[in-house]
């Protein structure tokens, strides 16, 4: 019989650990500006020769007695183009890399990202998309060398060999609250990119025939040369693919999600290494052959993992073809079957089909709809999952941060959280109607059960956001675009983001310092999250929102409503009074550009009958029009 074996979780302790043994860790810090490219920081902490235009990356170099020289890379707005960096080569790391990403992405544009050869690469706050490699890693390839994701995101890539998002080989990863979804393997270049011609303006130039400042030929950087593929037929890890003895991948409070493999391991190809997955969710991946989410051949944990909706021609949901100990998971409604294998460890864990032997739940776990960034189910009231897990292998927080119960944990990625199923019922109804202007439904609320008594973590947020009206059980996170993850919003142009879960009993007020700007909300009832406009208002030097349902609030720029992207919403008002308090225009629409129909003099009282965010619709003498909130001042219901 195989023997049970735990593994380490954070092997990057153990580095720091021997970092601070065997010598200093110095650290260097370059701006990605308008006078410095991405890929001339990459080079410059390198120490290779850049590439015009944008060679202004002034660092340091790390003295003779400093055994290891890190080098911080912080992109700035003025280093993007709308908060995007489109590439047309990929970018190769042989020292020591942080990059600070403060949340805008990386287009690879066909082009495989990042080729780590050796040191480390860690990405913070950081979204990469459109990578493709016809080797291995179609965003991500790292051999010999430590890769950590933090709160970051691989999306929409592909490669044509091993791992759609990211290939290691002989490398330490570590995925920390990051996505991994959408990649595939067996990719062609089509699948990824679809535009026939090239942007117009392409942020990063890289190509031969760029030319110095003072007008010289420069020869560009020669492209990484591919890994070689691994004796492996076909192809794997449509999401992730790791392989490396002695090596450790750790993934925790992370998802992989809607990733492919035409050949085995749709979520994630564990070749061999050891593993430690916890706090995570495996969803909706697909596999031609074998293990939809996740397929094992290496010495592996998993602990409060949920592998729901996956899809396999043998086993949707996990494989086991070595070691494997599970503990306190779900895996439930995998098509192809839930688990195969002969699991090391099968502890705390509800298997609906009850495969591989399982002789423990096999109930339905009664999952809520896919919801949040990483995603996770919560189960509703009544499932199963909520208190049957095994005590002695709680973990401390579940995949949200919420904090478990020691001795009474649930069985999942995420815990239970009362009156949330009521909230989604009330979610998926409301979205097929106009929000009447507090934003709520006409639907009563009925929590299903009390909450438990938990801390807010709603009211520690930074000072800029004030969440005020919260239950115990309300749960608030600054969230980037990267957890916003929808790519219009994020196009359209987000100021700020508050990811809101837990119990709502009531609506809660969110209100965000800024000048400008409407709100929307994610809607986490649906999915894909669907987006409803939201009633703003103006409080002082805040901008207010009422918010009745679990989501992610975003306050948006007010272009993004005039774009077209979402229809401007219109509320009906009763009993609302709005007085001018300077001399102003009354518009025939709702819009700055509209024509003028009237000028309506200072002090002046009317009814309005409609509002859209920060416009207010009147009857001045007999002229029907909008007057903006600027200039108003407001009274009873409006």
């Amino acid at each position: 019989m195989k023997k049970p074996r735990l593994l380490p979780s954070l092997y990057i302790c153990l580095v720091m650990v021997l970092l601070s043994a065997g010598g200093a860790l110095a650290a260097d810090t370059i701006t990605v500006n308008a006078d410095c490219s991405l890929a001339n920081a990459i080079r410059a902490a390198n120490d290779a020769e850049m590439a015009a235009p944008r060679m202004n990356c002034a660092h340091s170099h790390a003295s003779q007695a400093q055994s290891i020289h890190s080098h911080t890379i912080t992109i700035d707005v003025a280093g993007t183009d709308g908060g995007a960096i489109a590439l047309d080569a990929p970018m190769k790391v042989t020292s020591h890399i942080v990059i600070e990403g403060n949340g805008y992405s990386i287009d690879g544009g066909g082009k495989q990202i990042f080729n780590v050869t050796s040191g480390s690469l860690t990405l913070k706050d950081l979204t990469l998309t459109g990578g493709f490699s016809l080797g291995n890693g179609g965003a991500i390839s790292v051999a010999d060398a430590e890769l950590t994701l933090n709160n970051s995101a691989v999306r929409g890539s592909g490669a044509r060999g091993f791992g759609g998002g990211i290939y290691a080989s002989n490398s330490n990863i570590s995925l920390i609250d990051s996505d991994v979804s959408g990649n595939l393997t067996g990719a062609a270049i089509e699948d990824i990119v679809t535009e026939e011609e090239p942007a117009e303006e392409v942020v990063e130039d890289q190509s031969a025939d760029a030319q110095t400042e003072d007008g010289d030929d420069h020869e560009a950087l020669p492209e990484p040369e591919e890994v070689a593929l691994p004796e492996v037929e076909g192809t794997a890890g449509g999401g992730l693919y790791f392989a490396g003895d002695g090596n450790t991948l750790t993934i925790e409070r992370s998802g992989l999600d809607g990733n492919t493999s035409p050949s085995n391991g749709g979520g994630l190809y564990i070749a061999s290494g050891s593993a430690n997955i916890s706090n995570s969710t495996v969803s909706a991946n697909q596999a031609g052959a074998d293990g939809g989410g996740l397929y094992n051949a290496g010495d592996s944990v998993l602990t409060h993992v949920t592998v729901v909706d996956n899809i396999a021609v043998n086993t949707g949901g996990i494989i086991d073809d070595s070691i494997l100990q599970l503990y306190n998971s779900i895996i439930s409604d995998n098509t192809g079957g839930d688990c195969a294998g002969s699991l090391n460890a099968n502890i705390g864990n509800l298997i609906r089909d009850g495969s591989c032997n399982h002789d423990g739940l096999s109930d339905d776990p009664m999952l809520l709809l896919l919801a949040g960034s990483p995603a996770y189910y919560l189960p509703q009231a009544g499932s199963p999952a909520i208190d049957a897990a095994a005590s002695n292998f709680c973990a401390a927080d579940d995949q949200r941060g919420i904090q478990r119960l020691a001795d009474s944990c649930d069985i999942g990625a995420a815990e239970h959280q009362p009156g949330a199923f009521t909230f989604q019922i009330q979610s998926a109804l409301a979205s097929l109607t106009t929000p009447d202007p507090g934003g709520s439904s006409d639907i009563e609320i009925k929590p299903t059960a009390e909450p438990t008594e938990a801390p807010s973590t709603c009211l520690s947020l930074p000072s800029h956001v004030v969440v005020s009206d919260v239950s115990n059980s309300t749960q608030c996170k600054i969230v980037d675009e990267s957890g916003v993850g929808i790519r219009s919003l994020i196009e359209g142009g987000i100021y700020h983001a508050v990811d809101i879960f837990g119990y709502l009993p009531a609506p809660i007020k969110v209100c965000i310092q800024h000048d400008t700007g409407a709100f929307v909300l994610l809607d986490a009832a649906t999915s894909p999250r669907s987006i409803v406009p939201l009633v703003t208002r103006v409080e002082g030097n805040k901008l207010c929102v009422n918010v009745d349902r679990p989501g992610t609030a975003v306050l948006m720029n007010l272009e993004f409503f005039a774009s077209g992207a979402i229809a401007t919403p219109v509320w009906d008002l009763t009993n609302c009074t709005v007085t001018t308090t300077d001399i102003m225009n009354l518009r025939s629409e709702s819009s700055q550009s509209s024509s003028r129909l009237a000028n309506v003099l200072n002090d002046v009282s009317l009814p309005a009958d409609q509002k859209t965010n920060f416009w207010y619709r009147v009857n001045y003498y007999g002229i029907v029009g909008w007057l903006h909130a600027d200039y108003l001042s407001l009274s009873d219901n409006c």
